[in-house]
């Protein structure tokens, strides 16, 4: 079986160079993961990790870019890509999608 790449492309407007980033293939299981993210919210430390990131500084902009462009380009994008996408941690991704996702299904 061939694994097919998704890849991206990003202008930088401070060095004006194009940025081609690769992303590696989805995995729809994330099994990979050592903790249930559909459970995560009864891990006894997903309160401190979500006040830590709510008091990052870029949090809201990497929140506002997440819901408008990522997940309308690829509404099943994973923590992993979206750590990677927006160049922050894990945790953070975790608790952005986290938010948004439980807001989708609110609406």
């Amino acid at each position: 079986m061939v694994d097919t790449y998704k890849s991206l492309s990003f202008y930088n407007i401070f060095n004006n160079k194009t940025i081609l980033v690769i992303l590696m293939p989805s995995k729809k299981s994330q099994s990979h993961l050592p903790y249930d993210l559909n459970n995560i919210e009864t891990n006894p430390l997903w309160p401190i990790l979500v006040e830590t990131v709510h008091k990052m500084v870029m949090y809201p902009h990497h929140k506002v870019y997440t819901r408008d462009t990522v997940l309308q380009e690829t509404p099943d994008v994973t923590p992993q890509e979206l750590a990677v996408r927006i160049d922050t941690s894990l945790g953070a991704a975790i608790v952005i999608l986290k938010e948004l996702r439980q807001t989708e299904h609110n609406e």
